[in-house]
């Protein structure tokens, strides 16, 4: 018997929120807008970065049959998420 899992990656739209920083990306340019600089290409290049992280942990645990992470990449996806936070 094989086993297969789905991962579904979510966040919330970032138009979605009422304060907070300007949008740094949209629909048309899920990586980022292409005319940002400054702050704003920084925070869509940290969001990127953070994606595929969680992209590559996830590859990770399905490719290797992994039921649950160990507690190294726990403390690394945990560091990544409160670098996130600021």
């Amino acid at each position: 018997m094989t086993s297969k899992s789905t991962f579904f990656l979510r966040s919330p739209p970032p138009w979605s929120a009422a304060r907070g920083p300007p949008p740094c990306r949209d629909q048309q340019h899920p990586k980022g807008f292409p005319w940002a600089d400054g702050r704003t290409k920084a925070r869509a290049r940290e969001g990127n970065l953070y994606v595929e992280f969680v992209i590559r942990v996830l590859d990770k645990v399905q490719r290797e049959g992994l039921h649950s992470l160990t507690s190294a990449e726990k403390k690394i996806l945990q560091r990544a998420t409160d670098d996130r936070r600021g």
